[in-house]
């Protein structure tokens, strides 16, 4: 209730409960964008992770980026290099541990 005991009164033939197709589709828009805007910062946040040699966590954000934006190429080629670096630094991990077994 507003002072005075004013109350708000909707247009004639307006529903508070409907909203219009233009309505509908710009919320739709900005929520792309956000989300696309979202999925940037998680991409460029997983790409600062994988230079600085941390490639958990850039799979962490790269997969974040997945869910938010979907199957995105270029999203799935950067995991899928995260990966790689992962699997390789393994990889001489398990040589290391054998040649150091075998002395």
């Amino acid at each position: 209730m507003l002072p005075n005991n004013r109350h708000i009164t909707k247009p004639r033939g307006m529903s508070p409960a409907k909203t219009s197709d233009k309505e509908d589709l710009l919320r739709a828009r900005a929520l792309k964008c956000i989300a696309r805007v979202e999925a940037e910062n998680r991409t460029e946040a997983g790409n600062a992770h994988f230079r600085a040699g941390e490639y958990l966590k850039a799979i962490v954000e790269y997969d974040a980026t997945i869910m938010i934006h979907g199957l995105n190429p270029a999203y799935l080629s950067n995991m899928a290099a995260a990966w790689l670096k992962l699997e390789v630094l393994f990889q001489r991990l398990q040589l290391s541990l054998h040649t150091r077994m075998d002395k």
